[in-house]
């Protein structure tokens, strides 16, 4: 399994994820208490189901950018690395 930042922007782009929408598991409170614990879990969840399905060898995850050009705190590119 491969995950990686600060991916080169020649890679195919898989999918945009908002963390905020990720609820693999009932958090219930500890979504409000914690957001940034809760929102780094759900995304490596949500990445490792990328990878066990088999489609994608390795990934890398950027923050999106927004209209005005400041890196998301919440919404991240995926990417599709390639092999090598």
């Amino acid at each position: 399994m491969t995950v990686q930042t600060q991916t080169p922007r020649n890679e195919e782009l898989v999918t945009t994820i908002d963390v905020r929408e990720l609820h693999g598991i009932r958090w219930e409170i500890m979504r409000q208490m914690f957001p940034k614990f809760v929102e780094d879990v759900e995304l490596g969840r949500h990445l490792s189901e990328l990878l066990i399905s088999g489609h994608y060898g390795a990934v890398g995850v950027e923050p999106h950018q927004g209209p005005d050009g400041r890196p998301s705190t919440h919404i991240f590119d995926v990417f599709r690395l390639a092999r090598g």
